[in-house]
């Protein structure tokens, strides 16, 4: 009896190990989730390309085609005499990679059309990771983009460090987090080398981002039922947030101080959201009390905690003399420039590239005279 169970058990092991070698050489040539973290690592996919035919967002391009290029990044090849550009690379979440977004349509790539207007040469790239916090930004900093010495990085940054005292759901498993448990660090190089472990990492990462609400969503603001919240929970939120808005103070410090050691001018930009103030000019709806389906019960309580951390950027931007664009302030809450309570739409992204332009060209000219032609709007 016994012999008959480890001859089955023998057979069981020798199996899963077969199916494991066969889903490994599967992966080779075919990857369904093209995710960016490999064990504790970001992996770029250079010449990337995605054809999406949109029928989820209306307000969306119904053919999306988007690519990346040799960098794994969107925007124009590096140019040959590329250390004689005024290059700058944008780093954010899912609002600065713009996903459902056509090339040439993403607010980085939009920017640095307009920064052509003041400066003979732009070279401007988008190097927004859907999902990713600060955490995941200095490891991509650390990993690729200080390597590249862009004159300048345009950090879009607040909505996925809300409530991180630690790395978030897409960048939990990327080093520069502290120590970790064993299991954890041997978990991490094991999914550096096996594509089947790290595609059940993405898996889990992506499950846990669904439940923390990052993703992609198109809305009818019209069939929302309006969430009424007492004073009571926007005072609870407030005081479970102000210690993670400063811990997102001290990674925004780090990032700065990272990139000026590195010869690269940092700039900060607020994060914007569509609800959380006044009513929409597009539908009529009360943008304060539209649902949220988490913690923050509806958008009034979400945006008053967003702009703690909103509030964190300024400081930092003051107390460390780096130039910013307070887009969290300056952009109009219209449905029209979202497609969701975070996610820009085409007029949305042009809105954003616009004033951010028109916040930083002067402190560009600055860092990069040589380039400047002249011609920066007054705010």
């Amino acid at each position: 009896m016994i012999k008959n169970f480890l001859k089955n058990l023998l057979l069981l092991c020798v199996g899963c190990a077969a199916a494991f070698l066969l889903l490994e050489l599967f992966l080779v040539f075919y990857t369904p989730l093209a995710s960016r973290v490999r064990g504790g690592k970001i992996v770029l996919f250079p010449y990337k390309r995605y054809v999406i035919e949109n029928d989820k967002f209306p307000v969306m391009d119904k053919h999306i085609v988007r690519s990346n290029n040799s960098l794994g990044l969107r925007g124009d090849e590096p140019p040959a005499d590329y250390k004689e550009h005024f290059s700058l690379i944008a780093v954010g979440g899912s609002t600065t990679e713009g996903f459902y977004l056509s090339d040439g349509k993403s607010w980085p790539e939009q920017l640095g059309r307009r920064f052509e207007r003041s400066f003979t040469r732009v070279w401007a790239n988008n190097a927004g990771m859907d999902g990713h916090s600060t955490f995941g930004h200095a490891v991509l900093l650390k990993d690729y983009l200080l390597a590249l010495k862009p004159k300048a990085l345009f950090f879009l940054t607040g909505l996925n460090d809300m409530g991180l005292a630690s790395a978030g759901p897409y960048d939990e498993l990327l080093t520069g987090d502290g120590p970790r448990p064993l299991a954890s660090r041997l978990f991490i190089k094991a999914a550096q080398t096996s594509r089947t472990i790290a595609l059940a990492q993405n898996i889990y990462m992506h499950a846990m981002a669904r439940k923390a609400g990052l993703v992609h969503a198109q809305l009818d603001l019209k069939a929302m039922t309006p969430a009424q919240v007492g004073p009571e929970v926007l005072k609870a939120m407030r005081a479970k947030h102000a210690p993670f808005a400063r811990a997102y103070a001290g990674r925004l410090k780090g990032l700065i101080t990272t990139a000026r050691q590195n010869g690269i001018e940092p700039v900060l930009i607020t994060q914007p959201l569509l609800c959380g103030k006044g009513k929409d000019p597009a539908t009529g709806v009360d943008l304060v009390l539209l649902p949220t389906n988490d913690e923050f019960v509806n958008c009034g309580v979400r945006w008053q905690v967003l702009e703690m951390y909103n509030d964190a950027a300024r400081g930092v931007a003051a107390a460390e003399k780096t130039p910013l664009s307070d887009i969290a302030r300056e952009m109009p809450k219209d449905s029209r420039n979202f497609y969701d309570l975070c996610h820009f739409t085409t007029a949305g992204a042009e809105a954003l590239a616009e004033n951010v332009y028109r916040d930083t060209c002067q402190a560009m000219a600055k860092l990069a005279p040589g380039d400047y032609k002249g011609g920066c709007p007054k705010r």
